[in-house]
């Protein structure tokens, strides 16, 4: 038996120079601590039992490229029936980036009902359902969320099919008694902002009116802490800007007081960008060019404990648009139907609208969004996690040219802070 590396391995260097070995087909990792050990690990000379299991050698006769679809169509093709929910346009932040016009546009009764006769009739043929609430921000039309999650609850009960539910919301409303409302509906999953200190996080996300963005978040948070005792997964992210990048050192120091210790928060941290509109051409200055410069901020606060939500996006398909695999739609709050979270008034990425008990879906239009050209890509390190089906989008928008260099990377740069988030709350293969 012959042994080879795999072609998805990926080589870094971590702060202290050992060499990091990450596999994208199977998201291991090892630390190989000199340079002659690298070296015959990749003549396939040093036949490790950690790095056969880890998927960093394979047999020469392992079809990866076969693996690596295998992988990505069960990404792709899941079996829960997945709906981003939009019941508003209207959000009561006027954040320095957001690319959304926000519009007092409300999901009305009858979209809702048509939303649950779709479930109903539609839920049996899947194993399960799972509901992302989106916006807009969601909580300023609470009574929508209430009611579609009290129905839809009573729905699978009926049905015996198992319910998940997230929601992105900026957390101003997020009381603790609308967080204990919303976990009696199953909403388990929150995605939150809040940006760097009560400065930077004020500037750029302001309330439209009140001037206590980052207090009123804050409090909330922390009172959820202290007082809710159910089990959630909070994951507080930051848009990481070059001001943000100046207090960071303290804005750390504020989440590990606040909330360290406590395993149902966690984090994750994205550069700021440009996705259109016109509020971000105001801070385009301050956008950094990569990932890069808070790599040090993840390794510290790695070091006191914070979990990081990076490793999603490593995982096989993590790369994959969220709303691209199939049974995933999004529902606009007029009944719109696409596959998109960052263009909402654009009419080349609406595909159908919800009619009843069926989605009226314009195939032609579907068939193209859901192309993957993967002819040059069985051969790219990062293949299994992207799946030539990053975002859609922008490919279709630019006329399906991808951006690979700059694909390959931001995967990088995440792989490294996976690497260390991951180095402090786990064992590492080292060899």
């Amino acid at each position: 038996m012959s042994w080879q590396q795999s072609k998805y391995n990926i080589i870094q260097r971590d702060l202290d120079g050992n060499y990091i070995l990450y596999n994208c087909l199977t998201n291991n990792y090892c630390i190989v601590k000199e340079k002659t050990k690298l070296d015959s690990i990749l003549a396939g000379e040093n036949i490790e039992p950690c790095l056969v299991e880890k998927g960093f050698l394979v047999e020469d006769s392992i079809n990866e490229s076969a693996l690596a679809e295998y992988y990505l169509n069960n990404k792709i093709n899941p079996n829960y029936l997945n709906l981003f929910i939009v019941p508003t346009r209207f959000c009561n932040f006027d954040c320095a980036y957001c690319y959304e016009e926000h519009k007092q546009l409300y999901m009305d009764r009858t979209i809702q009902e048509n939303i649950l006769k779709y479930v109903k009739s539609n839920l049996p043929k899947y194993s399960g359902l799972i509901i992302t609430w989106f916006g807009g921000e969601p909580t300023v039309a609470l009574k929508a969320v209430e009611y579609l999650s009290s129905e839809i609850t009573s729905i699978c009960k009926a049905l015996k099919k198992p319910y998940y539910a997230a929601i992105n919301t900026n957390g101003y409303e997020l009381t603790r008694e609308v967080m204990e409302r919303l976990l009696t509906y199953n909403v388990r999953y929150y995605q939150i902002c809040i940006d760097g200190t009560k400065y930077t996080h004020d500037k750029h996300r302001k309330h439209i009116k009140n001037n206590d963005s980052y207090d009123r978040i804050v409090n909330n948070l922390v009172d959820i802490k202290n007082n809710v005792k159910r089990g959630f997964k909070i994951v507080i992210r930051t848009n990481v800007t070059k001001e943000i990048l100046a207090v960071m050192d303290e804005y750390i120091d504020m989440l590990h007081r606040h909330f360290g210790g406590d395993d149902r928060f966690w984090y994750y941290w994205e550069m700021a960008k440009n996705h259109g509109g016109d509020r971000v051409k105001l801070i385009a200055d301050t956008l950094l060019p990569d990932e890069t410069q808070f790599i040090r901020y993840v390794i510290k606060a790695s070091k006191l404990g914070m979990k990081f939500d990076f490793n999603q996006f490593v995982s096989p398909g993590g790369f994959v648009c969220a709303v691209y695999p199939n049974n995933y739609w999004l529902i606009d709050y007029n009944g719109d139907v696409q596959k998109c979270t960052v263009s909402f008034d654009n009419d080349s990425v609406k595909l159908g609208k919800l009619s009843g008990t069926r989605l009226n879906i314009n195939e032609a239009a579907l068939a193209e969004w859901m192309y993957r050209d993967s002819s040059n890509c069985s051969n790219c390190t990062i293949y299994p996690a992207c799946g030539a089906a990053s975002c859609p989008y922008g490919e279709n928008d630019k006329c399906k040219v991808r951006d690979c260099d700059q694909l390959r990377s931001i995967f990088k740069n995440i792989v490294i802070m996976n690497y260390y988030n991951k180095r402090e709350i786990e064992k590492i293969c080292t060899i």
